[in-house]
């Protein structure tokens, strides 16, 4: 098997399918999904270790579409959490990122990206109450769980 293999399992027959990754990784690079919604996959990767991307991709389709990551514009000590969702209403799927700078500090940065608008919409503290955010965080109808 390639390095460059993905399969996807198919949740009613559990078949397996071979597919292709929508991008390359280096020997130093990763990629983690970070959410799969209405056919569309969202990853998160990294061809070398400080260059960090954002793609959607429609298996279906081979169609991708790479999105600018926000956690670019803090430092390295700033924890990031992504969620990603399609919303039926209008169409479009929405990528959620999440940052802080430390579990005690109060300050949050949250980041919504809109396939419609094709943009990222930012926020600062508007999280009040969340006490923790890890890579458990649930986010649904703009509550963090």
């Amino acid at each position: 098997m390639c390095s460059d293999s993905l399969f996807i399992v198919d949740s009613a027959s559990g078949e397996e399918v071979h597919v292709q990754q929508p991008f390359r990784v280096g020997i130093n690079g990763w990629f983690r999904i970070v959410g799969v919604s209405n056919g569309n996959i969202c990853f998160k990767f990294s061809r070398v270790q400080d260059d960090k991307r954002l793609l959607v991709w429609n298996s279906a389709t081979q169609r991708s579409r790479k999105i600018s990551d926000p956690h670019k514009d803090h430092s390295r000590s700033y924890f990031s959490v992504y969620g990603f969702g399609h919303v039926p209403k209008i169409d479009a799927y929405n990528i959620i990122h999440v940052c802080k700078r430390d579990i005690a500090d109060a300050y949050f940065f949250f980041s919504r990206y809109c396939s419609r608008h094709s943009t990222w919409f930012h926020c600062v503290n508007c999280l009040s109450g969340v006490e923790k955010i890890d890579h458990n965080s649930v986010f649904h109808n703009g509550h963090a769980y």
